[in-house]
């Protein structure tokens, strides 16, 4: 039954990856080009700083759980060898409290991407 968990935890971090990865590529490569009047205007995500911060904190949070995923593998292999002894239980709520601040600072930072760019678009009375 552990085993099983394991391996869904992975096969889930991995998918967060992936979709973190292609956020940042799909935002971080996105330009568009608008011309007005007599000059050419390319824009890009640095040019609002709710998407810099976007990209920045996507990349983080696939760096983070690309690490958690390293180590987690890592630990399990030096648990079964017979390192560790006691409780587990200080190491799993470290790692539920860090998965936690991860998935909340995500979840912020893609609210307020989002309402940036929707008063980016539509503009504010």
């Amino acid at each position: 039954m552990a085993l099983e968990i394991a391996k869904v935890e992975a096969i889930l971090r991995g998918f967060a990856i992936l979709l973190l990865v292609s956020t940042v590529c799909l935002v971080g490569l996105d330009s568009q080009t608008k011309f007005v009047i007599f000059y050419e205007k390319e824009v890009t995500y640095r040019d609002l700083s709710a998407l810099l911060v976007l990209v920045c904190v996507d990349a983080g949070a696939a760096a983070y759980n690309l690490l958690q995923l390293i180590s987690r593998w890592f630990l399990s292999a030096w648990i079964s060898k017979g390192n560790l002894k006691g409780s587990y239980r200080f190491l799993s709520w470290g790692c539920c409290l860090l998965d936690q601040l991860a998935a909340y600072i995500t979840f912020a930072v893609h609210s307020a991407a989002l309402e940036h760019s929707i008063l980016v678009i539509t503009g504010a009375e």
